[in-house]
């Protein structure tokens, strides 16, 4: 597999996960620092009401409600959304403490780590997509192919930019008793005749038994 298409598969993953997970970072830092705003005013209230169930509901219920009035419509969450935040992340912070903020800082590390490799990813696609050629990808694809006839190899060369390498592609084509086949040529168009007639003369030199089939194919 290509490091384009890794690159790629990896930004495509990693991209949107940063982007959800640093969202819902940032929702759940805004409901975070005004639930603890409000327990650390509420604090000896709470520490009395330690053994009474009704009484501490009755202390939370307004901080809870407040919260919920405040990042109404402006935390990027539905209300019902919201008020299930909000409630989870009271009971977390009720029972983990100190602790409870620790969720928010792996919550924005990972984040970070997908943001990170998402940038090393892109910038992997973009330094090889600066060496893409268009033309070659939607193109014809050279493979390089060899053919043995009389104990003689005829390899299909990468690039048809001589007389020379034009022969020994038509060679190629020949031995396979390919009756059309086309040739991409890299050269000047204006000396592609005289380019033509040297290759068969290179031809009739060099392979005499492919000079006889001459007749035997089309070349365009």
């Amino acid at each position: 597999m290509s490091p384009v298409m890794i690159g790629t598969a990896l930004l495509l993953i990693c991209l949107p996960l940063g982007c959800l997970l640093g969202v819902r970072a940032f929702q759940m830092f805004r409901i975070h620092t005004r639930l603890r705003a409000g327990l650390f005013s509420a604090r000896h209230a709470l520490r009395a009401a330690k053994h009474h169930p009704g009484r501490q509901f009755d202390i939370l219920d307004p901080i809870y409600r407040g919260v919920v009035f405040q990042l109404n419509g402006r935390n990027l969450m539905k209300r019902t959304q919201l008020e299930q935040a909000v409630n989870d992340e009271l009971n977390r912070v009720l029972k983990y403490g100190w602790l409870s903020s620790l969720f928010l800082v792996g919550r924005g590390v990972l984040a970070v780590i997908f943001f990170g490799i998402a940038g090393v990813s892109g910038n992997i696609v973009a330094q090889e997509t600066k060496s893409f050629d268009v033309a070659n990808w939607f193109g014809p694809q050279h493979v390089e192919s060899e053919t043995t006839v009389l104990g003689k190899s005829f390899k299909l060369p990468y690039e048809i930019d001589s007389a020379e390498t034009l022969g020994t592609a038509i060679a190629y084509h020949m031995t396979r008793f390919d009756e059309t086949f086309t040739i991409p040529y890299t050269g000047d168009t204006e000396d592609m005749q005289q380019t033509m007639d040297a290759a068969w003369d290179w031809i009739e030199r060099h392979h005499i038994y492919v000079y006889r089939l001459s007749r035997g194919g089309e070349s365009k």
